[in-house]
C-alpha cells in the first residue's frame, strides 16, 4: 500500500470513529444548555403555576438530573409538586432518554416513566408509552437560542392518537437584582453566615441549589429571615444533596438534615423572589 493510500485510510478511519462518538457528545452538548438554575412559569392542568427547577450532570457526567419544586405549598409548607427527572442520552443511536418521578404518586419506576425522543432542530418531543406501546403523554422539549430559554409543550395522548394539551411551560434563568436595588441587610447577613459555618465545619459543599430566603411574621410585626437550600458535601456527582438551614436570631443558627428540612417547611413563610444560589456559591470560593 502505498503511504498515500495509507494515509487516505487513516484519515477515513479517523473520521469514522469521531462520527461514531457524536450523537453521544452532541446530545451531551444539547443538554448542557439546559443545566444549572431555572424559573419554570406557565400553566399545568389548566392552573397558573410557578416552579424553581435545578439542573445538574451526576454520576460522571452520564446523566443531567433536573429537580423541580413548586413554589406554591400546601398546609405543611411543603412544595404542592415536586420531581425529579433524569436525562441522559443512547451513546449509539443518540436517542434522548428520560425518567420523570414525581410527588403525584409512587411506583413510578415502570416503563411508562421513561420517555425517549429523537432530537429534530432545536427540540426534543419526548415520548411517554404505555405497557402496550401506545402513546400515552407527550413533552416536547424546545430550546430558544436566541432568548436562552426553554419551553415545555405536554399534551395527553389518547388511544386513537389525539392529542390533548395539558400544559405549557417556559423556563427562563432567575433574574438578578437590579444593580440600583439595596440588598437586604437580612438576606445578606445570612448568605454570608451561611458560608462562613460551612467554611468552619466541614466537609466543604462542592456545590449548592434551590437557596431562597423568607420570613416568619410574628404577631408583633417583626419579621424573622431564614435561608433555605440545599448543599452537596463531597466531590460532585458522588454525594448527596442534604438540605440546610441558616436563620436570622440575635446573630444566626445553621441547621443541616433533617431538621433543617423542618424549618423550611413551615407553614406560613413568605418567601422572596429569586434563587440565592449564585450568590451563596460565590461567597463559598471566596473562602476556600
Amino acid at each position: 500500500m502505498s503511504a498515500r493510500r495509507f494515509g487516505v485510510l487513516a484519515v477515513f478511519l479517523l473520521q469514522a470513529n469521531l462520527l461514531a462518538a457524536v450523537p453521544g457528545e452532541a446530545g451531551h452538548a444539547f443538554l448542557e444548555r439546559l443545566a444549572g438554575s431555572w424559573v419554570l412559569r406557565g400553566t399545568l392542568a389548566g392552573k397558573t403555576t410557578t416552579h424553581d427547577v435545578a439542573a445538574t450532570w451526576i454520576l460522571d457526567g452520564l446523566y443531567l438530573e433536573l429537580h423541580e419544586r413548586s413554589r406554591e405549598t400546601d398546609a405543611k409548607g411543603k412544595p404542592q409538586y415536586e420531581a425529579v427527572v433524569l436525562l441522559g442520552v443512547d451513546e449509539a443511536t443518540g436517542e434522548f432518554q428520560c425518567l420523570w418521578l414525581d410527588s403525584t404518586g409512587g411506583g413510578g419506576l415502570i416503563p411508562s416513566a421513561i420517555g425517549r425522543g429523537k432530537r429534530s432542530g432545536d427540540s426534543i418531543p419526548f415520548l411517554f408509552r404505555d405497557p402496550d406501546g401506545s402513546v400515552s403523554f407527550s413533552n416536547v422539549f424546545a430550546y430558544d437560542a436566541p432568548a436562552r430559554a426553554w419551553t415545555w409543550k405536554l399534551d395527553n395522548v389518547h388511544k386513537d392518537g389525539a392529542y390533548v394539551p395539558f400544559g405549557q411551560v417556559r423556563l427562563t434563568r432567575p433574574q438578578t437584582p437590579a444593580a440600583s436595588t439595596a440588598p437586604n441587610p437580612a438576606v445578606e447577613y445570612l448568605l454570608t453566615s451561611a458560608a462562613a459555618d460551612f467554611h468552619a465545619h466541614p466537609p466543604q459543599p462542592a456545590g449548592v441549589r434551590h437557596v431562597r430566603s423568607g420570613y416568619l411574621t410574628a404577631a408583633n410585626g417583626a419579621k424573622q429571615y431564614r435561608l433555605c437550600g440545599e448543599f452537596q458535601a463531597g466531590a460532585a456527582g458522588k454525594a448527596e444533596w442534604a438540605p440546610f438551614a441558616t436563620i436570622r436570631t440575635s446573630g444566626y443558627e445553621q441547621y443541616v438534615g433533617g431538621q433543617a428540612a423542618g424549618f423550611c417547611e413551615t407553614a406560613g413563610m413568605t418567601w422572596d423572589d429569586g434563587d440565592l444560589s449564585a450568590a451563596l456559591q460565590s461567597r463559598l470560593e471566596a473562602l476556600r
